[in-house]
């Protein structure tokens, strides 16, 4: 019996783990889960193993999840997951592109606001480290690191730069069925973008939209 199957019976008593800290999303996903599931995801931005991570329950409960995250400062404290790859996603594959990493300096965020490839202008106060990354698209990744076939759930949170990571996925060909989507400012590019390609918005958790397809 799949992990999430269990779960749903279980009434939703996930496994209690320490750390582990959400807005809810993984839980929302998985009453989602049907037999078309095959349990892959990919978290692009996953920062952390488990602190506001959209992934790390279902890692717990069987998934294969790949955890995408180019901050080098974010790799030890994402040491504990099974597959983790220092990239930028974004539109195209390009080497040594800006990274700007910013710093919350009362220490509730660390370094999980605003990091990114944007020099956020409002921001400056807050920059601490300016780093080179290489950039891949999601198409690249995977077919060439994750190497499925499918994705069931796909995770973006990369502080503003979400529409590059979309323009960098055929969402199609990789037969993707949900996606959460940071959206701290509810821009309707994203909602448009996402409209037109198949999907449809069925609820809001704290800055994510999630989607499923039509």
């Amino acid at each position: 019996m799949r992990g999430w199957a269990k779960l749903t019976q279980a009434k939703w008593k996930r496994p209690i783990v320490n750390n582990y800290v959400t807005e809810g999303v993984a839980e929302y996903v998985l009453t989602l889960c049907n037999d078309d599931f095959d349990q892959v995801c990919i978290d692009v931005g996953a920062f952390h193993a488990e602190w506001l991570s959209n992934s790390y329950l279902l890692e717990l409960l069987g998934w294969k999840v790949f955890c995408i995250e180019p901050n080098p400062h974010c790799m030890d404290g994402l040491s504990s997951r099974a597959h983790v790859y220092q990239y930028a996603m974004g539109p195209e594959n390009k080497d040594d592109v800006d990274f700007y990493i910013f710093t919350d300096p009362s220490g509730a965020l660390g370094e999980a606001g605003g990091t990114g490839l944007i020099n956020h202008p409002s921001m400056q106060n807050m920059l601490t480290d300016h780093i080179k990354v290489k950039m891949r698209t999601l198409d690249w990744f995977i077919e060439n690191c994750a190497k499925v076939d499918h994705v069931d759930f796909l995770s973006i949170d990369v502080e503003l730069s979400e529409m590059g990571v979309l323009n960098g996925i055929d969402l199609d060909k990789w037969g993707v069925k949900v996606i959460c989507i940071e959206n701290i400012y509810s821009k309707e590019d994203q909602h448009t973008y996402l409209d037109q390609h198949g999907f449809k918005k069925i609820n809001r958790l704290v800055f994510n939209d999630i989607y499923i397809r039509k």
